[in-house]
């Protein structure tokens, strides 16, 4: 997605949609990253879990949470630094 930087919400094209679904293997320094997003969102899941009275908002906080992460990595993974 490289050639997509610098646009919001870029248009996916027969171009690059494979861009999309093609895994990014991450370098040691890259793999680091993502364990610290997963360790540092799991973390604040568990204090969401611990403060919030179980409802349907402490669930979809958690959700949300989940997505943040995805689109963290994502960006991580497909963007060069």
């Amino acid at each position: 997605m490289t050639a997509l930087r610098g646009t919001l919400m870029p248009r996916i094209t027969r171009d690059n949609v494979r861009e999309c679904f093609t895994y990014h293997k991450p370098d040691e320094a890259r793999a680091a990253k993502h364990e610290s997003i997963n360790e540092q969102t799991a973390a604040l899941a568990e204090l969401y879990m611990d403060v919030c009275p179980g409802s349907p908002e402490a669930t979809l906080a958690v959700r949300s949470l989940q997505e943040a992460r995805m689109w963290a990595n994502a960006a991580l993974a497909t963007n060069p630094e």
